[in-house]
């Protein structure tokens, strides 16, 4: 019959084990979650640089827009209707 401290022992020996790889599991596991949380913020801070620009660039064509007198708003010029008719 086996001695009851060296089981006893083998199943601290194998539990503190077991408790190293769920440690280091656990940090690969944060340092992958970190690292797609950066991507994120990274991916996130370019598209909000991106919107600022189209926002400037919206924003200097109502500048340039609003200085001229027969404009719509739109950035276009506006059409001209023929004041002849056919026919006469």
């Amino acid at each position: 019959m086996p001695d009851p401290k060296k089981l006893q022992a083998k199943l601290h020996k194998a539990e503190a084990e077991a408790e190293r790889d769920r440690a280091a599991l656990r940090a690969k596991a944060e340092k992958k979650i970190a690292r797609i949380k950066n991507e994120l913020r990274a991916e996130d801070a370019k598209i909000a640089a991106k919107l600022e620009r189209k926002r400037d660039k919206a924003a200097a064509r109502l500048a340039v827009g609003n200085g001229l007198s027969d404009s719509d708003g739109t950035g276009r010029r506006p059409v001209k209707r023929r004041t002849t008719s056919k026919g006469r």
